[in-house]
């Protein structure tokens, strides 16, 4: 009996300290990720530059840095400004949706629900306020300003990458099947994310032209929302349209988000 509460002890100890660790490599692990996304999907660009192009290595490598940099300064102000107009118009957003909530009660009641205007403005309160897209705004200005060590070590895993079958035959017999195994699994992951992008990227870009169309605000970024929703298998591009979607219901006439 003791033996195993002090082994439960060790363990939640340890899983604390696990979880405390990962909270304080916040900053770290969100740039390694992000430059492991860059790698990934740049991958079959650098393979294709060497096979295909007949481009030096070095020449493949700074390619694909240089489109990275010019694809991810492009972002950064295009967003950074779209961030900035959303958190400037949400006190107007909030303050129709509330001046909008009587009449949302109204009907409610007129359904057989009883709701009255107050419970309303609680659940309002409690699901309107800017923590989200504060937080949001905050994770995009990391990436920005973790810029430099994003493509410092999104540099150096497009190099390794380019190695990787001779650099695993150092650590296992050089005929051993599973190095082939591993080396073919990273290159579908690369062309699967390669392709996943490269559809969201078009989403992206027909579902701004969607809503700038039907004249809801800041088309771009939810535009730039569907490109990053959709990388949630099944429901991601389900859920990508709900921000837009009550945008419209808030800023224009309900005939027009229905028809959105």
């Amino acid at each position: 009996g003791m033996e195993k509460t002090l082994r439960t002890f060790l363990t939640l100890a340890a899983l604390v300290l696990v979880i405390g660790g990962l909270r304080t490599a916040d900053s770290f692990f969100l740039p390694f990720f992000s430059a492991l996304f860059l790698a990934a999907i740049s991958l079959p660009l650098q393979n294709f530059l060497l096979a295909r192009a007949r481009f030096p290595r070095p020449l493949a490598l700074f390619s694909a840095l240089l489109l990275n940099i010019a694809v991810l300064t492009s972002l950064s102000l295009l967003l950074g400004s779209a961030f900035s107009g959303v958190i400037e118009a949400l006190p107007r957003y909030q303050e129709l949706a509330t001046s909008l909530l009587p009449t949302i009660a109204e009907k409610l009641q007129a359904w057989g629900l009883a709701v009255d205007v107050s419970t309303l403005r609680r659940s309002f309160a409690a699901v309107g306020s800017l923590g989200f897209l504060e937080k949001v705004a905050s994770q995009v200005g990391q990436i920005t300003g973790s810029a430099i060590l994003i493509l410092l070590m999104f540099g150096f895993m497009l190099a390794e990458a380019a190695g990787i079958k001779k650099k695993l035959s150092y650590l296992f017999v050089p005929a051993n099947p599973y190095i082939a195994g591993i080396e073919t699994g990273l290159a579908d992951v690369s062309r699967y994310l390669a392709l996943k992008t490269a559809i969201s990227v078009v989403t992206w870009v027909l579902s701004g032209l969607w809503w700038a169309a039907w004249g809801v605000d800041f088309a771009l970024l939810w535009g730039f929302f569907t490109f990053v929703i959709n990388f949630i298998p099944s429901i991601g591009p389900a859920i990508s349209f709900v921000p837009p979607m009550a945008l419209a219901l808030l800023t224009l006439d309900p005939w027009s988000a229905v028809a959105a």
